[in-house]
């Protein structure tokens, strides 16, 4: 029986679960199914999936090297059906978002808000140009609250992966 996190070869692409980023890089992203809930000059925050497992995550922008046009991106695991749960609550308009009324944009603040309070398992850092290539990624990252770390040296000046 197959592992459904293996890569997998389709008709000119290659796909790889979120949970083997770090296997091969770069790679291009295994996330589909996004919404973005903030944006300056590209994604800060929002929701995606992995287009292999279907894990759902919250990202949200940790740093970014203007110069090498990089941003670094953290990924809280989120329960099943998160996604899902933002769209019903979302107006069909995008990317920008007009409610009907206030009650609604309300109801929409507070799904989201309560999203973020369950993202609070940072799952994996990644770095990316456009969120098509993964160009760098570490899984099962450890912070404590209140750390300062250099996401973009951490990324790339970090050890090869080794086969235990």
């Amino acid at each position: 029986m197959a592992d459904e996190c293996l890569v997998r070869a389709g008709v000119g692409q290659v796909t790889i679960c979120c949970q083997k980023l770090t296997e091969l890089r770069p790679t291009p992203s295994p996330f589909s199914k996004d919404i973005v809930l903030n944006w300056h000059d590209g994604p800060l925050e929002g929701i995606v999936r992995c287009a292999e497992c279907a894990r759902e995550y919250y990202f949200r922008d940790l740093a970014e090297d203007e110069e090498a046009g990089i941003r670094v991106y953290g990924l809280f695991a989120l329960p099943s059906g998160a996604l899902e749960r933002v769209k019903k609550i979302l107006p069909r308009k995008y990317p920008i978002w007009e409610f009907d009324s206030a009650p609604a944009k309300q109801a929409a603040d507070e799904a989201i808000q309560k999203l973020r309070d369950e993202a609070k398992e940072l799952s994996l850092v990644f770095a990316t140009k456009d969120f098509k290539e993964i160009l760098a990624c570490r899984l099962g990252v450890e912070v404590e609250d209140g750390e300062a770390v250099d996401w973009v040296r951490f990324l790339f000046d970090a050890p090869e992966p080794v086969e235990v």
